[in-house]
């Protein structure tokens, strides 16, 4: 198991430290926008390419075997959705920090149930995390009161200072 994870690695980098221009990708018959940014060898096997062409534009790679090139072909496949997915958790850790402003009026946010309001009004949470793990309060209440508090949504005190 160990040689086959070695062997992944070292062909994944070999494949990312490869790279073509359009120009170049299309003197070899693969089709690509072309816009002039260089695509890897690793972001090309997104485009279903066989090995043996990627050996024939980069003979060193003769030594990876097609089982290899297939288990990198399928992560190359998912890497884009699994970065999106890695920056939606880091937006999410962000926003799950973020403080609810004390006093926060939450009968402003004409979105909300009445139901969702009286539980956040009942546990007045500190934070969207918190606010988040109340019973009852859906994502699409969370992201409301996310953008209600970036939007600098009003407090009770600051309509009472009014």
């Amino acid at each position: 198991f160990m040689l086959k994870a070695d062997a992944i690695s070292v062909s994944r980098e070999t494949l990312k430290s490869k790279n073509l221009t359009p120009n170049e990708a299309k003197l070899h018959g693969i089709a690509l926008n072309q816009d002039g940014i260089r695509r890897t060898a690793y972001e090309l096997l997104t485009y279903q390419l066989d090995g043996d062409l990627l050996r024939k534009i980069w003979p060193e790679m003769g030594g990876m075997g097609d089982d290899i090139l297939e288990q990198l072909q399928i992560e190359s496949l998912y890497s884009s959705y699994l970065e999106q997915q890695d920056l939606d958790i880091q937006a999410f850790k962000k926003e799950e920090k973020m403080t609810i402003p004390e006093g926060l009026d939450y009968d402003g946010l004409p979105s909300l149930s009445t139901e969702v309001k009286a539980k956040l009004k009942r546990v007045l949470p500190l934070t969207i995390g918190q606010a988040s793990r109340i019973p009852g309060v859906t994502p699409a209440a969370i992201i409301a009161l996310i953008a209600y508090i970036k939007k600098g949504g009003h407090s009770i005190l600051d309509k009472a200072c009014a």
